[in-house]
């Protein structure tokens, strides 16, 4: 395993080290050491972040407070987490400090993978456990480390049923399960810590810093203008001498502008907020990916001569692949960020507003061409753009460098709620928690008036329509709102708990109810902007029902957020004729009736 930690200056072309980095290639950043291109290892090593909480556990654990008490480290989580690269990391740390008993034995970075051709997973773990639950249980003996997906925990643990064969399985099992209840993702009992990485945090969300973290941390190794920590210097300096498109390469291009720090900080606040709103699974892995696919123009691997110096410049000089202002930075950003994940992930784009300011400075732009390619120091593929695409791309440049005032969806007042939201039900005294506060406030008057405008309440009154088990075709049955509060707590335990990118767990106490359950309105950005066109006037459409498991459950729970059990008058469609049932001041109900009912 002591190949994994090899440093040296790689002969691969930047077009082959962004390509390894893209989901789909057979490499990883630490961790795998089967069936890889050792040349290429000491590029992808460099590419690794290790100054992360994570990353302090497995510091303490294998080196800091190191001792022969058998302990069992489990690390668990997602694809793409970073499970294997964390325990590699680990185990490498180990070696370096002297501890020699932590051998390969006790360290099973792939519970998927089997020693034998035929040989189950199942069995392989198995074994694993056998070598090292007994030194955890008798706490002696070196210390052990599992990286394990939680999919394939569940299959070994509970369909298996292997968590019931003995108390040191159930042990395990019931870690794991906790570890998911737990904020930071860290459980830890006396014989075991469980490290679950899908509670880890890639970037903050507070507005002083948002975008940084992992995820700012990760977009930086990949920046050229600095080269201790950049793994991609030696190629960028080698073949942006002898690359045969010279200007022409939109490789070189987007790898150079990537070079400005605050076009990185800038690209990382656009990230995290794509991130919220369309609350798309993302981790380690997945942010590898999207920086190559940004930095990468969008030209077909099988076209390409890969031995060559540079294959795209190699490609463009040929004429075999002509660029195009969709390959460079400023789109491909954007463009990224939009394949596949539907109608929110246009939003975070600059080109999806519009504003009088930002018409009538485009219509200031008609007929110079000439300044706008200069603005964008005449990137590849702009000569023979069109107009309409330079002002396009002329936007995102502006928008990513902030160099003009334009506003996007990370500077409207229902982001910036949110995005508080986000960060004081997630973090306890937070900076600045007195104007987050304000904003998170704001949030819950929305989210409560919305709810109260979305039950159908009737104009001049303060009743509301409810519907329980079925919708009457003769009748309407009505309550007055019952005033529901925000109990802040709760909202902040819940939150803490989610897994999902964005999602923020609203929980409402409603003084009207006798079973005293909280109702739970499950909250994503995309939920947060129809709310606001509810208190717009604006009614939720069957569509807006059927594409949202949110919206459906919460309108299910409407007649909860109302004073049915005190008090409901049934009207039929036509308004002609009502009776009222309400409990009067001992208790005991009345009826009131309107209109002929014989």
């Amino acid at each position: 395993m002591e190949e994994l930690m090899e440093s040296g200056e790689s002969s691969h072309s930047l077009y082959s080290l962004l390509r390894a980095c893209q989901r789909g290639q057979r490499f990883a950043v630490v961790g795998s050491h089967d069936d890889i291109d050792e040349t290429i290892t000491p590029f992808l090593n460099k590419l690794y972040v290790d100054d992360t909480r994570e990353d302090e556990l497995l510091r303490e654990f294998f080196i800091e407070e190191y001792q022969n008490d058998g302990k069992l480290l489990i690390i668990s989580g997602s694809a793409g987490d970073g499970k294997s690269a964390l325990l590699s990391k680990g185990y490498i740390s180990a070696q370096e400090a002297g501890h020699t008993s932590v051998t390969e034995p006790r360290i099973n970075m792939d519970a998927t993978a089997a020693d034998t051709k035929h040989q189950q997973y199942q069995e392989r773990l198995r074994d694993f456990f056998n070598t090292v639950l007994a030194d955890a249980k008798a706490g002696e003996g070196p210390r052990s480390g599992l990286a394990i997906n939680y999919g394939l925990a569940v299959d070994f643990f509970q369909r298996e049923k292997t968590a019931e064969e003995s108390e040191e399985y159930e042990i395990i099992w019931e870690a794991l399960q906790a570890s998911r209840e737990q904020t930071d993702g860290i459980y830890r009992t006396d014989s075991t810590i469980v490290l679950n990485l899908s509670q880890r945090e890639l970037y903050s969300t507070h507005p002083d810093t948002f975008g940084q973290g992992l995820l700012l941390k990760m977009l930086d190794r990949f920046g050229v203008d600095n080269e201790p920590e950049s793994p991609l210097y030696d190629a960028y300096r080698r073949e942006s001498e002898d690359c045969p498109a010279g200007e022409d390469c939109p490789l070189h291009y987007n790898v150079s502008e990537f070079a400005d720090p605050e076009v990185r900080r800038r690209i990382a606040q656009v990230v995290a907020g794509w991130n919220i709103v369309t609350g798309s699974y993302f981790n380690p892995r997945g942010i590898l990916d999207l920086i190559a696919s940004i930095l990468l123009p969008d030209v077909e691997d099988d076209s390409l001569d890969r031995e060559a110096e540079c294959p795209i410049g190699e490609a463009v000089d040929a004429g075999d692949f002509t660029p195009t202002a969709d390959d460079i930075l400023w789109n491909r950003v954007f463009n990224v960020l939009a394949e596949g994940e539907g109608k929110m992930a246009n939003q975070i784009d600059p080109l999806s507003r519009s504003s009088i300011s930002l018409d009538t400075r485009i219509l200031g732009w008609r007929g110079k061409r000439d300044e706008l390619l200069d603005q964008l120091s005449s990137p590849p593929g702009s000569a023979d753009a069109e107009m309409i695409q330079l002002i396009r791309t002329t936007l995102r440049y502006q928008y990513l460098h902030e160099s003009e005032d334009i506003d996007g969806l990370l500077e409207t007042d229902s982001f910036t709620e949110y995005r508080a939201a986000l960060t004081l039900l997630n973090q306890d005294n937070p900076p600045r928690a007195r104007e987050l506060g304000d904003n998170v406030g704001k949030l819950f008057s929305k989210v409560k008036d919305s709810l109260r405008g979305w039950s159908g309440q009737q104009r001049g009154s303060n009743e509301i329509e409810f519907v329980d088990a079925r919708r009457s075709p003769a009748y309407r049955f009505l309550s007055r709102w019952g005033d529901p509060t925000v109990d802040t707590e709760l909202s902040e335990r819940e939150t803490r708990k989610q897994t999902v990118p964005g999602r923020i767990s609203i929980q409402l106490d409603n003084p009207t109810a006798t079973d005293e359950k909280p109702i739970r309105i499950p909250l994503t950005y995309e939920l947060y902007q129809l709310m606001e066109q509810i208190n717009q006037g604006y009614t939720p459409s069957a569509v807006d029902i059927e594409q949202s498991e949110a919206v459906t459950q919460i309108k299910s729970r409407i007649s909860d957020l109302t004073r049915k059990r005190n008090f409901v008058k049934v009207v039929n469609r036509s308004n002609a004729r009502e009776f009222t049932v309400e409990q009067n001041e001992y208790g005991a109900p009345t009826v009131k009736k309107n209109g002929s009912w014989e």
